[in-house]
């Protein structure tokens, strides 16, 4: 297998100008609200390599010339710096610009106010003034919030609340703003991602964790009837060990609503698995299901999902390390 890279820089090919010159080629896809980035490490000994501008975007695909490229992802340049000797230069992008647009600045604080706004009209609404397109997984998208208070509180920050408390995730990605279901495996339009299988053979080194799933069997949580100025508490089950919610909730179904969302979030992510291939694979990303092929028992045989995806382009080849969760039966 003979690995190839490409780098189209502001619509231009500029691989076979670097082809030469490059050092390493670092991509990380991470799960979460965390930016996914790149590091492009070149040589620039004769000082002739042009600084690029902050912000130039750069399009990344990496592959085999026996299978083709596969696109990787779009960043945009935030950073560039030069050491010696012998001189290089390193070039750190991010696939996404948060300090905003002309619309609006996703991180600055606001304070403001929606009523009878439905989870997915808000992610539109925040994703448009930030001149982004939203994204909401459709188990997500209908839940209705009859009142919400913005407070001295940045959008960034907002959805993320919102989305942690129903156990999602909030992502920015290229000019995307999306929200999805925490290791739901699930494209945007609801549809299941397809599954990458890694046979034992094509794994360098691995470690898996595996721990009690049911160290929680349910979760207790309370809300503040004004109505009477009483506290009422609400439980998934009686079963035991229980969860207790310590925050106190505006209502009996925002209560219900917390508690499921953390008995799911609970009985997540307790076993983990890191992989490092020996042969770097451009399908794999966040949130891409997994499934190990001729392990032991515990590791084969469960689906895992990836919450950090590296890809790694060098002289010395191309390699994918990745993590991943096991998913929610």
């Amino acid at each position: 297998m003979n690995p190839q890279f490409k780098i189209i820089a502001e619509g231009v090919n500029i691989t076979q100008q670097i082809q030469q010159r490059l050092i390493s080629l670092r991509t990380t896809d991470e799960a979460g609200m965390k930016s996914d980035c790149m590091s492009l490490e070149l040589d620039d000994r004769d000082g002739k390599l042009e600084l690029p501008r902050h912000g130039a975007k750069l399009s990344v695909s990496l592959g085999y010339d026996q299978t083709g490229l596969s696109k990787i992802g779009d960043y945009f340049v935030d950073e560039t710096s030069v050491a010696g000797w012998p001189q290089t230069m390193t070039i750190s992008a991010k696939a996404a610009d948060l300090t905003g647009s002309e619309t609006g600045d996703i991180k600055s604080s606001l304070t403001r106010s929606f009523d009878n706004i439905r989870f997915g009209e808000l992610v539109t609404t925040i994703a448009g003034e930030s001149g982004m397109t939203g994204k909401i997984s459709a188990t997500l998208a209908d839940i209705l919030f009859t009142h919400l208070d913005q407070t001295e509180e940045s959008n960034l920050h907002l959805l993320t609340r919102l989305a942690e408390q129903h156990n999602g995730v909030a992502k920015v990605t290229n000019d995307l703003l999306i929200v999805a279901k925490a290791l739901e495996a699930k494209s945007m339009s609801g549809m299941n991602l397809d599954t990458i299988i890694v046979n034992k053979v094509q794994v360098s080194d691995y470690r898996a964790s595996i721990t009690d799933r049911d160290a929680y069997a349910s979760v207790t949580a309370t809300w503040h009837d004004k109505a009477t100025a009483k506290i009422y508490t609400v439980q998934t089950s009686k079963d035991k060990p229980a969860f207790i919610i310590r925050h106190t909730y505006e209502s009996e179904e925002k209560a219900i609503e917390a508690a499921k969302a953390k008995l799911e979030a609970l009985n997540q992510g307790t076993n983990t698995v890191e992989v490092s291939l020996a042969l770097g694979n451009p399908n794999l990303f966040a949130e891409s299901p997994l499934i190990l092929v001729g392990f032991r028992q515990g590791v084969s045989g469960t689906t895992w999902v990836c919450n950090r995806v590296e890809h790694s382009f060098s002289n010395a080849g191309f390699k994918t390390s990745l993590s991943g969760e096991s998913k929610k039966s």
